[in-house]
């Protein structure tokens, strides 16, 4: 990640796209736990579904199961037509007990 984006990010702090492409450098480069904060000040500037999907999958990378389940919950009903946001509602569903959430 570049010094000029960190320095933007701290002169602007309200721009959703770069928040997200600093979440998304993290989570690729497997630093999850640098990834979350970034990804949520994405998901909560601009909360469109392939944000919450970005946050929520982090989430779910880093372990924090049930949040993660909350986001792509939100994700899967913003747009349940969404791809990624079935794939990763249901991916994250098949990790809890059956009997936790009554969803199945």
């Amino acid at each position: 990640c570049s010094h000029s984006q960190k320095e933007l990010l701290s002169l602007k702090p309200d721009i959703p796209q770069a928040w997200c492409v600093l979440g998304k450098y993290y989570q690729g480069q497997r630093l999850f736990e640098k990834a979350l904060y970034p990804l949520k000040q994405c998901s909560l500037l601009d909360p469109k579904v392939e944000n919450l999907v970005s946050y929520g999958t982090v989430l779910f990378d880093y372990g924090n199961i049930d949040t993660a389940l909350n986001v792509l919950e939100r994700a899967y009903n913003t747009d349940n037509t969404n791809e990624k946001a079935i794939y990763y509602y249901g991916l994250v569903l098949a990790w809890v007990p059956d009997d936790e959430y009554g969803y199945l």
